[in-house]
């Protein structure tokens, strides 16, 4: 492996060799700076299509938890959980890029942009100094146009920065094997820990970095800089001090030995009944969002075991059980890991958060660029094979960590995506090599059938397993279901009518996804249009359903039906304080005072509304009803009163200042 040239140990290299060293050096980074410069304006331009819309506007699951946790950070209000349940690093990170950004998401996922640009520059420049500078130029730009790797840039998500980190490590250990020196060792260690906070599964990496330093190396001047077994040891050390630091935090916390985080449950997630191999919902989760998936597991686990937990507790509680289920079924475990093994390698990624096909579609850049980590698959894993040889070791052993961990926890897109540099490199080896092999200069190389012979019977078995459409991995893909979980956002954030367009993509999609109808009925019926509200919910329940629901006797009092939808809505008012559901009871009251309202029965709409504000003081549609209904009964300084009680509780309440203007000059004729 060539170094380029060097000056003499003295330091007084002739003027001729030093102007030789120039060109060199600077020609060495010309490539990583021009793969940096792709990578970049993709990235920006993919962020550019992307700004404005739900991808950046509407924050999903983990990303809204790290939105929420970096600024706690900043505000200085932030102490953790119990344990971390989180990845360590991230919140962090992300706190700092919103203190240079001003708390700005668009910013923060431009500078994310930027680092994912210098992982490419960084693969091309370990590419040329393990292969060739023409490998090193190929899969950097590989990793510059990788969908995956665009679309993870520009999501607030850990697999950029865990990347970078991981590449990082790769490049110091690369430095080391070239210079052994125990700077490097210290660097590469310090890189894989901050990974590891960043992902707890990067510290796999620690053990299979052994072989990196198992031979002696000599350094520039012939002399041994750092014998292996101590310059493991920096590495290790440097790679454990900030996990040592983060458990300490985690016992001065929670008063016991955590490390990292307690999200290591994951783990349960692999290995029990329902295990598929790709992320599902444990059975105690309601969804996926952080309080039902995290405090609301604990919550559930804590009562059917009849005793408190802390995260930690019930972190190790679902660990032992994926544990016990794994060597109680090992049948099952033995074709539920096959089964990972196959989603590892296959193209389509199975996202835990965020999917790249929904960003697909706000962005016609990324439905052009290639999206998958299989697709690298065949080329790489041959290459991966024909580049056997320590000095390449630390490429094969980040493959591993990231096939280990999806055979340990399960399929996901963003634990296999820091991977995909190294299996670019890969890729761009096998290239080369069957370049070499098939257009040989001179003599054939050695070797070359061998290779030709893995190549037509490993790439068509590599192909198939890579570009196979299990059920499963589609189901992945499609992004109806995407398009509900984004109105449901949009509807809890207010902006209805961006909701109802999710919901309605979503149901077009798919026409019988029943939570696309089901929330696009409660937007409907939030935005006043109880018949379409109806219509919709319809599609999900039949009549029978939608009785409980209100909707029914809504869709009546819009048609005029004011006696039918009274008598459906008293029904269901004492079914709800019957069941002791007093929140809905309250609710339906208030409609129900409406209906009487416009039947003229004053006094028993009285009734109602002071029944819902006795309940909640701060209702101000049954402020502003109660109004309307004094003033019908010319009690007017009580209507007064009502409606300035409502523009108390929100001054641009509509139709209250309206209301009370025209009380103006009204009798009073009230007791």
């Amino acid at each position: 492996m060539g170094r380029g040239p060097r000056l003499r140990a003295e330091g007084q290299a002739p003027v001729a060799a030093r102007t030789a060293a120039l060109p060199a050096a600077r020609r060495a980074w010309l490539t990583p700076a021009a793969v940096f410069f792709v990578a970049l304006v993709i990235r920006l331009l993919y962020l550019a299509q992307v700004r404005g819309t739900p991808i950046t506007d509407l924050l999903l699951i983990d990303a809204e938890t790290y939105d929420r946790f970096a600024r706690a950070i900043r505000a200085g209000q932030f102490r953790g959980e119990d344990v971390y349940a989180v990845n360590v690093l991230y919140p962090y990170f992300l706190a700092a890029l919103y203190t240079l950004g001003k708390g700005s998401v668009v910013f923060a996922l431009a500078a994310q942009a930027a680092l994912d640009a210098a992982t490419c520059a960084l693969t091309a420049w370990i590419g040329a100094r393990l292969f060739s500078p023409s490998v090193g130029l190929v899969a950097g730009l590989m990793t510059a146009v990788a969908g995956s790797m665009v679309f993870y840039a520009g999501a607030l998500l850990t697999p950029t920065l865990v990347t970078a980190l991981g590449m990082t490590t790769i490049a110091a250990l690369v430095l080391w094997q070239a210079d052994p020196r125990a700077r490097w060792a210290a660097l590469g260690g310090l890189a894989l820990g901050l990974a590891t906070l960043a992902r707890g599964n990067s510290l796999l990496l620690l053990p299979l970095a052994w072989s990196c330093f198992a031979a002696p190396h000599a350094s520039k001047d012939g002399t041994d800089r750092a014998a292996p077994g101590r310059a493991w040891l920096v590495f290790a050390a440097c790679a454990l001090a900030p996990l040592v630091l983060v458990t300490a935090r985690n016992f001065a916390v929670a008063g016991q030995w955590v490390p990292v985080s307690a999200n290591y449950a994951a783990f349960y997630i692999g290995h029990n009944d329902q295990a598929t191999g790709i992320y599902a919902l444990p059975r105690w989760a309601a969804s996926g969002e952080y309080a039902h998936e995290v405090w609301g597991v604990r919550d559930a686990l804590a009562r059917e075991l009849g005793r408190p937990l802390t995260l930690g507790e019930a972190a190790r509680w679902l660990f032992d059980e994926g544990v016990r289920w794994a060597f109680t079924h090992p049948a099952r475990e033995l074709a539920l890991l096959g089964t990972k093994l196959r989603y590892f390698m296959n193209a389509i990624d199975a996202p835990t958060n965020l999917s790249p096909y929904f960003a697909r579609a706000w962005s016609p850049l990324l439905s052009v660029l290639p999206v998958g980590f299989g697709l690298f698959v065949p080329m790489g894993l041959l290459g991966a094979w024909w580049a056997r040889g320590r000095a390449r070791w630390p490429l094969h052993a980040w493959l591993l960590v990231a096939l280990a961990t999806a055979l340990l926890f399960f399929v996901s897109a963003e634990y296999r995506l820091p991977a995909l540099p190294v299996l670019a490199l890969f890729t761009a080896y096998g290239i080369a090599v069957l370049a070499r092999d098939l257009f040989p200069r001179g003599s054939a190389p050695a070797g070359r059938r061998r290779r030709l012979l893995e190549l037509a019977l490993g790439l068509p078995l590599a192909a198939g397993l890579a570009f196979a459409r299990p059920p499963a991995l589609t189901a992945q893909s499609e992004i109806y279901a995407d398009y509900a979980k984004f109105g449901t956002l949009a509807a809890r954030r207010g902006d209805l009518v961006e909701a109802r367009a999710l919901f309605e993509r979503a149901t077009t999609l798919a026409p019988n996804y029943r939570p696309g109808w089901q929330g696009l009925a409660a937007v409907l019926e939030r935005s006043g249009d109880a018949q379409g509200a109806l219509a919709a919910a319809q599609r999900v329940g039949g009549d029978a359903v939608l009785a409980d629901s209100g909707l029914a006797a809504a869709a009546r009092f819009q048609r005029g039906d004011v006696a039918g939808a009274l008598a459906e809505l008293t029904r269901l008012e004492a079914a709800a304080r019957a069941a002791g559901d007093t929140a809905l009871a309250i609710s339906l009251l208030n409609n129900v005072g409406l209906c009487q309202f416009r039947l003229g029965q004053l006094e028993d709409a009285a009734s109602a509304f002071e029944q819902v504000i006795a309940a909640r003081p701060r209702a101000l549609k049954a402020h502003y009803n109660l109004g309307r209904v004094r003033a019908a009964q010319g009690r007017i300084a009580e209507a007064r009163n009502e409606f300035h009680a409502a523009l108390a509780l929100d001054p641009r309440a509509p139709g209250v200042r309206e209301a009370l203007r025209a009380l103006d000059g009204a009798p009073d004729s009230g007791p």
